[in-house]
């Protein structure tokens, strides 16, 4: 009885409709956080203190929020862009989206070679842009680099001083 389970449980999960499905659901949560994402640059402002400190799990609604893809999205963004890496979290939700694709058997990639160039990317604009930008926008509401890119471009600063900061960057 346990191998005729688990030779079915095999065959669902290897097969092509639960693959298509997984990837259209992974697609649909890639393109609403992209949306979510690129809707922040326009409405970032004023959800800010409308969302401050909410979870993505809040419960009840949040009145006024303006972000294209509601008060889910408006918190979603704000943890993604100023908690976490800033604007250059686009490359890892492009690399969601690489996955879905892949997943529904709509176009192949290398995925290890997307990943890490998506990574790589979504890594060295967080900091490049925290490091060159992010002073100039010190009392706003965005961090373009995220809270993440700031983090490591103080420590840059930090260990090798502005000039050799500005100088490992433009190197990488």
């Amino acid at each position: 009885m346990a191998k005729k389970t688990h030779s079915a449980w095999k065959e669902f999960i290897s097969s092509n409709v639960t693959h298509y499905i997984a990837g259209l659901i992974i697609l649909i949560v890639g393109v609403y956080a992209i949306i979510s994402v690129v809707s922040f640059l326009f409405t970032g402002a004023a959800d800010q203190s409308k969302i401050e400190g909410l979870s993505l799990f809040h419960r009840g609604t949040v009145e006024g929020v303006e972000n294209w893809t509601g008060m889910r999205g408006a918190i979603l963004s704000h943890r993604l862009i100023n908690d976490g890496f800033g604007f250059p979290t686009v490359f890892l939700l492009l690399f969601v989206v690489f996955v879905a694709l892949q997943l529904m058997k709509a176009k192949r990639f290398r995925l290890v070679r997307s990943f890490i160039i998506c990574a790589l990317m979504t890594v060295w604009t967080s900091v490049a842009l925290s490091f060159f930008i992010g002073r100039f926008l010190e009392g706003s509401i965005f961090y373009v680099g995220g809270k993440t890119g700031r983090f490591i471009s103080d420590i840059l600063i930090h260990n090798f001083g502005y000039l050799g900061s500005a100088l490992l960057i433009v190197l990488v």
